[in-house]
């Protein structure tokens, strides 16, 4: 995974039924990745965030051997890839945005199998279906997460009413 530059990101969300035939995407394979471009397209919707902060993620301590492999670098993920934390200001709110958008900009969320398969894809890049779905076949397939993907709300603002959360799941030294 790669550093998000903070400032605003600015996409555009493709119609679903668009997105399923450019993926031919059937129903039964459950729900489909949405698709962005970085430009305006026909029926497209404006997806905005803010990206106020990213910096590398430091694994709190845990009782590990010294002479342990997992001592020795506690800012890279169980993938070995390096690993963010990033903090976002939404200021749309589509279904997906995050995870769409965080995978376009070449940083998909941790244990997210739906989107990181569409790592750096924006539709401009390929704007033939088919050169878009020959560059995806080489990728795994998108499949719905298993289990708890990174992406946690710190604060929610709501009609002027804030609500904070406690630490993500991630800090828990014991996962």
């Amino acid at each position: 995974t790669q550093a998000v530059p903070c400032g605003f990101h600015w996409h555009w969300l493709l119609p679903q039924d668009e997105a399923q035939h450019i993926l031919q995407w059937h129903s039964s394979d459950g729900p489909a990745p949405q698709l962005l471009s970085g430009v305006s397209r026909p029926n497209s919707k404006v997806c905005a965030m803010e990206v106020t902060g990213c910096a590398p993620f430091v694994r709190e301590a845990r009782s590990v051997p010294e002479s342990s492999p997992e001592s020795e670098d506690t800012t890279r993920g169980d993938l070995g890839v390096d690993l963010y934390e990033t903090e976002i200001r939404l200021w749309t709110g589509r279904r997906h945005q995050i995870r769409s958008q965080m995978a376009a900009l070449g940083a998909p969320l941790v244990g997210d199998t739906l989107y990181e398969p569409m790592r750096n894809i924006l539709v401009q890049d390929a704007p033939d279906a088919a050169k878009l779905r020959s560059e995806l076949e080489l990728r795994p397939k998108p499949i719905p997460p298993n289990s708890s993907i990174g992406l946690h709300a710190s604060s929610l603002v709501f009609l002027g009413r804030k609500a904070t959360s406690s630490s993500a799941w991630w800090h828990n030294p014991e996962t």
